[in-house]
C-alpha cells in the first residue's frame, strides 16, 4: 500500500501516462497498482428491489407509525413477504403474514391503530419507511 500511494503523485502529474496504463493494462491498473502488485476490483451495481404491489395507495392518509425499532433485516423480511405473497399458498401466506404482522405489532408504536388486518399493517410499515426515506433525502436546496 505504501508503494502504491508513494507513486500516486506520478499518476496525477503524468495524467496521460496514468490514463494510458488504466486503459491499456489487462487489469485496469495505474502505475502505483502495477508496482505494488494490487488489483482493481469492480463491484457490480446492486439491483433495485422490485416494486411491491400494495393495496394501500401511496398517498393514503395513514395513522402514524414509528418504525425506528425495526431492524433493517426485519423490514426486508416484511418487504420480501409483501413482494411475493401472491405466489404463496393461502396457508403459507396466512402463517407468514401473521408471524411478520405480529412482529410489527410488537415493535412498531402506533400499530394498534391498524385494525384492518396484519397485511394492511405490513403495507403501512412499508409505505411509512418509503416516505421516511424520501423525506430524509431532502430537496438538496438550502
Amino acid at each position: 500500500m505504501l508503494l502504491r500511494n508513494l507513486l500516486r503523485p506520478f499518476d496525477v502529474l503524468l495524467v496521460a501516462m496514468g490514463a494510458f496504463l488504466v486503459l491499456f493494462t489487462r487489469r485496469r491498473q495505474r502505475l502505483g497498482d502495477l508496482v505494488a502488485g494490487t488489483l482493481v476490483v469492480r463491484q457490480p451495481k446492486m439491483a433495485q428491489p422490485s416494486p411491491v404491489p400494495l393495496q394501500i395507495p401511496p398517498d393514503a392518509d395513514l395513522p402514524p407509525l414509528d418504525t425506528t425499532l425495526l431492524t433493517e433485516e426485519e423490514y426486508e423480511l416484511m418487504r420480501s413477504f409483501l413482494e411475493r405473497r401472491w405466489q404463496l399458498t393461502p396457508a403459507a401466506r396466512t402463517a407468514l403474514g401473521n408471524e411478520l404482522g405480529n412482529l410489527a405489532w410488537s415493535k412498531v408504536p402506533g400499530a394498534q391503530a391498524y385494525t384492518w388486518g396484519l397485511e394492511v399493517l405490513l403495507e403501512a410499515v412499508l409505505v411509512t419507511v418509503r416516505r421516511q426515506s424520501l423525506g430524509s433525502r431532502g430537496t438538496g436546496g438550502g
